[in-house]
């Protein structure tokens, strides 16, 4: 099933509904989670630290918790928003909609994408959901020439 591509006032929806705790659950999807990453990204000086404070609630808000086994995971954020930097960064003067299907288009569009760059073991563990641990099999700047190479062809 191909994710969706969202247009710029859609992104802005997706993140307004997020940060006011009303996006529905069910709308909460990989193609959203990229899409308020690449806004919030572009439009903030800490972009991890909005992001980070603005999960928690949203996941209390539709019935989740955010625990040492579910919910808010530090380490998937930052690695989300470090990347979300690096891409907007990269594609300087394209539209928020451009950049989101260059993103989707690229493996960062998988559900997998982070098996590139964090061990299992290390990736699921309690400590990298309560406090981002760095990637210990590929950096993320990695992931960025496959989205670089997305927007210029």
């Amino acid at each position: 099933m191909a994710e969706v591509i969202y247009s710029d006032d859609e992104i802005s929806e997706v993140v307004r509904q997020l940060q006011d705790c009303t996006l529905p659950k069910d709308e909460w999807t990989h193609a959203a989670h990229w899409a308020a990453a690449l806004a919030i990204a572009s439009a903030e000086d800490e972009p991890f630290a909005v992001m980070a404070a603005t999960i928690p609630p949203y996941n209390e808000a539709v019935g989740g918790q955010n625990t040492d086994t579910e919910g808010y995971h530090d380490t998937i954020t930052y690695a989300c928003m470090a990347l979300a930097e690096m891409v907007v960064g990269e594609a300087e003067g394209r539209s928020l909609s451009d950049i989101h299907a260059a993103v989707m288009a690229s493996p960062l569009g998988g559900m997998d994408w982070l098996k590139r760059h964090h061990s299992p073991e290390i990736l699921w563990s309690v400590a990298a959901r309560r406090k981002a641990v760095e990637p210990d099999l590929a950096p993320l700047k990695d992931a960025l020439q496959d989205v670089t190479d997305n927007l210029q062809g």
